[in-house]
């Protein structure tokens, strides 16, 4: 699992029209080489959090600028996700 993984999973469901307030995956990034915005970085920080302390972050209250409650809880789905079914993260 990487987070790399995570950010293809956002970027799926913005693609898919899953995800609200966002259309288009370059809103995610700040220059063409991909260095992520806000929801970039609450989604590896909730990546981390679920990796290190073996737990789901869904109902964290972070309060990441830019990012409302819907798209918060969403990007905290996607990091359990992603971390909880990577085996090698010895996570259920």
């Amino acid at each position: 699992m990487s987070a790399g993984d995570a950010v293809v999973r956002l970027r799926e469901r913005i693609i898919a029209g899953k995800f609200p307030g966002i259309t288009k995956q370059s809103e995610l990034f700040r220059d063409p080489i991909g260095h992520g915005l806000a929801h970039v970085t609450a989604l590896v920080t909730y990546c981390n959090y679920a990796a290190i302390y073996r737990t789901s972050p869904v109902g964290l209250k972070v309060g990441f600028p830019d990012i409302d409650a819907a798209q918060d809880k969403v990007l905290q789905e996607i990091a359990w996700e992603t971390v909880s079914n990577y085996k090698y993260a010895g996570v259920k």
